[in-house]
């Protein structure tokens, strides 16, 4: 529970923005560089000075990446125009702007700056990163430093890949920090598409080698305009891939950066806050409709406050509407809910029962059967639904309803969780029918 509600709240944004930033790694010592017939020396400081310039980038992770290797070949390029372009009668370097301009170049080539690069500010994906902090105590207690030992051991987990519903929240974060992974030098879709668009701007050489050359211009007084002129290889490249079928939904599915004009949230008290933050991704404009109760939030980190949950997002621009009447649950169970409601929250005004039953709420003793009460109901109106409630199973039945309800030892219910007078909420408004409590 204490994991749960750690990895729902907006701490976790500081947690994960360290965890990625303890992964721009800065050696401790010298390293030595053997590049051809020289050693070059990667000082600390020059890769303290790249990681600077690529974090006031501002970009992501992986889209800063660029901006750390610049840095470090640029310092690399110069290290080796003093070893090689130094004037023995001490005099100016003898290699010139362009010569330290290829020295980069040739740099960038070389495998060992590549693995340094990786090694240093590696590409990361948000899987990677969040399964590597959960399951390291070292990773947790540098990300959460910050956070007292309970907190970092709450987030602790010996398999850091057994994912849970909280981890989506995460990964969805992680993948806002990271920016794209970029291309891979053994990605074979990356490669394939290369071959597609070489393949296309060879074609399109032969029909720029086939053009008109003759430069007479009492011959062509016109403008000539070519397919080269108005067809480019990555376009003549798309002409050969297989239009896409899926459909607007598959195609969001699978686009995280998909955006929507209108999104409509049920049982929206259960998002925590890093929830919201991916929910208010997704839609720039801002127009929702949020459909939620907090006396049956159920979540350690969902909601507590409407206004303090959406006022980060859109600050007061928002509209609450409350239901001033209850259809489901009859008038005589809504006693008991509204009793359980006051203690929850004291000013919150209950929705009216317009409808009865007439079948008062049965208090049965501790050590009931309630499979044979069950059966009773069954036997008595064989078309209508039971369930038996009983404590720390109360969260299977959210959304759902039945005609009869038995909630069994309602006292273990509240006592089961934190929000167990919640959850206990929960349980006695599922009945549509008939409540009997146990206990």
């Amino acid at each position: 529970m204490l994991g749960r509600e750690i990895k729902g709240s907006e701490e976790m944004v500081t947690v994960l923005r360290e965890a990625v930033r303890d992964l721009q790694v800065v050696p401790d010592d010298p390293r030595e560089l053997r590049v051809g017939s020289l050693t070059l020396t990667v000082e600390p400081a020059m890769v303290k000075t790249a990681r600077t310039r690529a974090r006031r980038s501002r970009r992501p992770h992986n889209e800063a990446r660029g901006a750390f290797a610049e840095s470090l070949i640029d310092q690399l390029a110069a290290q080796m125009a003093q070893l090689i372009g130094a004037d023995p009668l001490g005099g100016e370097n003898l290699l010139g702007a362009a010569d330290v301009d290829q020295l980069h170049d040739d740099l960038a080539e070389e495998p060992v700056v590549r693995d340094l690069v990786e090694e240093l500010w590696p590409r990361l994906t948000p899987t990677g990163v969040l399964a590597g902090l959960l399951s390291s105590r070292a990773a947790v207690d540098s990300a959460a430093r910050a956070y007292d030992e309970e907190t970092r051991e709450a987030l602790l987990r010996e398999d850091g890949e057994a994912w849970t519903a909280s981890d989506a929240a995460l990964l969805d974060e992680l993948a806002e920090l990271l920016g794209e992974a970029g291309e891979r030098d053994d990605d074979p879709e990356e490669k394939a598409e290369r071959r597609r668009l070489e393949a296309a701007q060879a074609a399109l050489d032969v029909l720029e080698g086939s053009a008109v050359t003759d430069n007479d211009d009492d011959q062509f007084d016109a403008e000539y305009l070519g397919a080269y002129d108005v067809l480019d290889a990555e376009a003549l490249a798309a002409r050969q891939e297989e239009r896409d079928t899926r459909t607007t939904a598959e195609r969001a599915a699978a686009d995280r950066g998909w955006a929507y004009g209108h999104v409509v949230v049920d049982e929206a008290q259960e998002l925590t806050p890093m929830e919201w933050r991916a929910v208010f991704r997704r839609c720039p404009a801002r127009w929702m409709t949020l459909v939620g109760d907090i006396a049956q939030n159920g979540s350690p980190a969902g909601v507590d406050s409407w206004a303090d949950t959406l006022e980060p997002f859109v600050g007061s621009r928002f509209r609450r509407h409350s239901l001033s009447v209850n259809y489901r649950t009859p008038s005589e169970v809504m006693e008991v809910a509204d009793e359980l409601l006051s203690r929850i929250d004291p000013e919150e005004r209950p929705a009216e029962a317009i409808r009865s039953t007439g079948i008062p709420v049965r208090r049965l003793p501790a050590g009931t059967d309630p499979e044979e009460v069950a059966d009773g109901l069954r036997r008595a109106e064989p078309e209508r639904s039971v369930a038996v409630v009983r404590p720390g199973a109360v969260g299977d039945l959210k959304g759902l309803e039945f005609d009869h309800v038995i909630v069994v030892d309602p006292d273990g219910v509240e006592e089961a969780s934190p929000l167990g007078l919640q959850d206990l909420y929960v349980a006695v408004t599922r009945a549509t029918r008939s409540l009997t409590l146990i206990g």
